[in-house]
């Protein structure tokens, strides 16, 4: 229902959408919750797939980013395990103190290239966010234990997102 065009927001819905628009509007940080229910939530691998290599893993809607923006204003914020460091881009538009890390080469440039433990102890945030731990990694159970605010977006008990001791 919504498109950024020219600097302002437009209206409109069209089910008929190719994924690459959603991806374009993803990157963008336009992709409404609306739009992704019109595509029944990527159900479908090979958009998934696609939405995933352009974007992000996880789907950045409109609203997702604002309601975040809104709850983390004026606190100083590490992202770790950032990947493309999409949400970052998204986060800082917003005028937030956020910074971007991941222990892999960083594939954008605003992607600081520093493991997770690092960084924290680094940049000394208020609140740490970590989306889509490595499966199987005891990085969020470490995380929790620093004694910050962390925002763990991902799977819960069970999932494929970190380890199953945060939740003992």
């Amino acid at each position: 229902r919504h498109k950024f065009c020219g600097g302002r927001m437009n209206h409109y819905c069209d089910a008929k959408m190719p994924m690459s628009s959603l991806a374009r509007l993803g990157l963008a940080g336009q992709l409404t919750n609306h739009q992704f229910e019109m595509h029944n939530g990527f159900r479908d691998w090979d958009k998934r797939h696609e939405y995933c290599k352009t974007v992000s893993w996880a789907v950045f809607t409109y609203e997702y980013l604002n309601s975040l923006a809104r709850m983390l204003k004026g606190r100083k914020v590490v992202e770790v395990c950032a990947g493309h460091g999409t949400l970052a881009t998204h986060m800082q538009a917003r005028g937030l103190d956020w910074t971007a890390t991941d222990a892999l080469p960083p594939l954008q440039n605003h992607v600081i290239k520093m493991r997770a433990i690092r960084a924290v102890k680094y940049y000394r945030p208020e609140v740490i966010f970590a989306s889509w731990i490595p499966y199987e990694s005891t990085l969020d159970f470490k995380l929790a234990k620093m004694g910050k605010p962390l925002i763990l977006v991902g799977e819960g008990c069970g999932g494929c997102t970190g380890s199953n001791r945060l939740e003992e």
